[in-house]
């Protein structure tokens, strides 16, 4: 057997133990937790702004499409109330023809200021019930025997319709009409449509 020598055991030293949280300092401790509170901060404002960017999209996507369906509603609204409008002027024509039977001296003078100032044999078309009414207003002319008052059952009451040896002058209702409606770029007819 041989003899192994032996030495004795010593212990080692060991290295320092590391600091503990316990052990660090009230200014360490503080300076930690202002960088945790500026950290959270700064995810919580990048995430707010992120939320508000979001919803500031849907809100404008949403007031894009509000604005569009308005402005289509307002197009349909315009156009129904334009009809509504002509309806209503047409009704109150018919009203004030039919009660005011003198509307068809007016029509009947402006279509004779258009006719050429050295038209002869004048012939004036008119509804058989507004015809008295021009014979007694016309009188003068009529008796001179250049003009002569026709009736035509054709010719709705408050129109006229002359003619002349230079020309002829349509101041029917229906044309008067068209030509009004003509010059705000509608046309309506004067009469409605048979079903």
């Amino acid at each position: 057997m041989s003899s192994v020598p032996l030495r004795r055991w010593r212990p080692q030293a060991f290295a320092a133990p590391a600091a503990t949280p316990a052990a660090a300092s009230a200014e360490d401790l503080e300076a930690r937790r202002r960088e945790a509170e500026q950290a959270g901060f700064a995810a919580g404002h990048a995430a707010g702004l992120a939320a508000a960017r979001a919803e500031a999209e849907r809100l404008g996507a949403l007031f894009g499409a509000a604005e569009r369906a308005l402005a289509l509603f307002e197009e349909r609204l315009a156009g129904e109330l334009l009809d509504l409008a002509i309806e209503i002027a047409r009704q109150v024509i018919r009203s004030e023809i039919a009660t005011r039977r003198e509307t068809v001296l007016a029509a009947a003078r402006e279509a004779l200021a258009m006719l050429a100032q050295e038209a002869r044999a004048v012939q004036i078309h008119v509804h058989p019930a507004d015809a008295e009414l021009l014979r007694q207003h016309l009188a003068d002319e009529l008796a001179r025997g250049a003009w002569r008052v026709l009736e035509d059952p054709r010719i709705e009451p408050g129109g006229v319709r002359l003619a002349s040896s230079t020309g002829e002058v349509d101041a029917t209702v229906a044309t008067r009409w068209r030509r009004v409606l003509a010059s705000l770029g509608q046309d309506h007819p004067w009469r409605d449509e048979p079903a």
